[in-house]
């Protein structure tokens, strides 16, 4: 026989659970191109860096 606090964590997880599958998956995000070329900010930042820090970690 369950204890009520073993009910009520069983019905919790239940209900998380039920809602978390419910929610729509999120929509794919389309990184935008820059507006400038990767080398128009040089000397201070290179156009490798610039293009490493947009394609790659955004």
């Amino acid at each position: 026989m369950q204890s009520r606090r073993e009910f009520f964590a069983t019905a919790a997880a239940g209900l998380t659970a039920q809602a978390l599958a419910a929610q729509p998956a999120p929509a794919a995000y389309a990184l935008p191109k820059l507006p400038y070329a990767y080398d128009a900010l040089e000397p201070h930042i290179d156009a490798l860096t610039m293009q490493i820090h947009h394609d790659k970690h955004h």
